[in-house]
């Protein structure tokens, strides 16, 4: 009960930056730890859903899609699209294993924070 006037009070002294311009590519990537990318993962849905599980479980802008230009649209305002077309990399049958790879390969491209660095855990 005490807590809840802290917290408003706390609030008020923050003073909020006015920024203006368009929100940069470094901006985004600073507030959700991803860069936008498209992520062609095949057809394997269980796959597909749980990378969606665990990008969106550290915070980033994620969405699965089914068309190319809608991963265009989303990977250009800084989302990771999960789309279901085969990959350029052959990926592990077992899909915690391939989910693990791909989130890896995301951090060495430097599309996602590392995961300490994200606040999130890895796989």
């Amino acid at each position: 009960m005490i807590l809840q006037p802290v917290i408003r009070e706390r609030a008020r002294a923050v003073q909020l930056e006015e920024k203006t311009g368009k929100v940069t590519p470094g901006e985004r990537m600073g507030r959700y730890g991803n860069a936008g990318a498209i992520v062609a993962v095949g057809p394997r849905q269980e796959l597909v859903e749980l990378i969606e599980r665990k990008l969106f479980d550290r915070g980033c802008l994620v969405a699965i899609v089914e068309s190319e230009e809608v991963a265009r649209v989303l990977e250009s305002i800084g989302m990771i699209a999960l789309l279901a077309m085969e990959p350029e990399i052959a990926l592990p049958a077992d899909d915690k294993e391939a989910a693990a790879q791909v989130i890896n390969l995301l951090e060495q491209d430097g599309i996602l924070l590392a995961g300490d660095l994200a606040g999130g855990e890895g796989i």
